[in-house]
C-alpha cells in the first residue's frame, strides 16, 4: 500500500486527469515532440502499439498501481494490466489525504493550505494549442475502450472530492 512507503507524517496529494482528455493531450504532445509522429493523425499515433501501451492504455491505473515488487524503471514501461491492478490503484487513491482533478485544480492551493502543507506557487500549464482540432468520434470511441480502468479510477477521484466537500 502507498502509505507503507512513506513517513507517517507525509501528506499524500494527487491530481487525477479526465482519462480521455489526458490521452488526447498525450497524443497531441507526441505529435508535436516525437519525430516519429510529426505530422501524423492522432489515430495513426494511437495505432503505434508501444506508445499506446506505455502512455495511453489505462496509464493512470498503471501509475497508481505500482508496487515495490514491480521494479519498474520508468512510468512509460507498461505494466501487465489485470483487474487486481485496478483494485490496487483504487485503494491507493482512497489512501490519499487530498484528491483533486484538473477540472478543480484552481481549488488545490486552498486545499493544501487547509492541510497545513507548505508549497510553492502552483503552476497549471496546458500545452494544447488552440488550433488543435477536436478529436474525431472514432478516436474518442477507441480511447473509451482503452481507458476503462482509468475511467473507473477517475470516477472514484470525483466521488472523493464530492465526499470531502
Amino acid at each position: 500500500a502507498l502509505r507503507s512507503l512513506l513517513p507517517r507524517e507525509a501528506k499524500v496529494v494527487t491530481v487525477v486527469r479526465d482519462p480521455i482528455a489526458r490521452s488526447v493531450s498525450a497524443l497531441r504532445r507526441a505529435r508535436r515532440t516525437n519525430p516519429r509522429f510529426l505530422g501524423k493523425d492522432l489515430e495513426e499515433i494511437l495505432d503505434f502499439e508501444p506508445f499506446t501501451r506505455g502512455m495511453i492504455e489505462d496509464y493512470q491505473t498503471q501509475v497508481f498501481s505500482f508496487r515495490t515488487v514491480d521494479e519498474v524503471k520508468s512510468v512509460t514501461l507498461p505494466l501487465q494490466l489485470r483487474p487486481w491492478r485496478l483494485e490496487i490503484a483504487l485503494q491507493n487513491l482512497r489512501e490519499c489525504d487530498l484528491v483533486t482533478t484538473t477540472a478543480r485544480y484552481s481549488a488545490l492551493e486552498q486545499s493544501l493550505n487547509a492541510l497545513g502543507s507548505p508549497h510553492g506557487a502552483l503552476r497549471h500549464d496546458n500545452a494544447s494549442k488552440p488550433q488543435d482540432p477536436d478529436p474525431s468520434p472514432a478516436l474518442l470511441d477507441r480511447l473509451h475502450e482503452l481507458l476503462q480502468m482509468d475511467i473507473e479510477l477517475f470516477r472514484l477521484a470525483e466521488a472523493q472530492i464530492i465526499g470531502s466537500g
